[in-house]
């Protein structure tokens, strides 16, 4: 005789439940997180305030560290190519102007300008 399973729910409980910031299981009387340094790292990323990005400071920094022409783009004037560190244009061997900080694409190598990023993101620019 074959035994149908039974309609009731199962009364077993199984918790899967885990920290929200570490990931570690969580016993059935802890609510969200596993420790009170875990609490405290939410609470922290819950009330941090957003990161605002002064391009001058940035400009500054590089500076110092005298890292300013590896990451400003230049473009030229008589064929609009775009290079990053390099001031002379390749093709038309003519000096480009500057157009600020910028870098390369890691995806497609293209020359981005970070003006052009902040301005994409939504956020103001100094």
């Amino acid at each position: 005789m074959i035994q149908e399973p039974s309609r009731e729910p199962s009364r077993t409980v199984t918790s899967s439940r885990t920290c929200l910031i570490c990931g570690a299981a969580l016993s059935p009387t802890q609510q969200r997180y596993c420790t009170r340094a875990c609490q405290q790292q939410a609470y922290r990323l819950r009330h941090r305030q957003p990161v605002r990005l002064d391009v001058a400071l940035l400009r500054t920094e590089l500076k110092r560290r005298r890292q300013l022409a590896e990451h400003t783009v230049y473009e030229c004037p008589s064929c609009d190519m775009r290079s990053v560190g390099e001031q002379r244009c390749g093709e038309c061997n003519t000096f480009g102007r500057t157009l600020g900080l910028g870098g390369h694409c890691p995806d497609c190598d293209s020359v981005l300008l970070l003006n052009d990023l902040l301005e994409q993101a939504g956020l103001h620019v100094p």
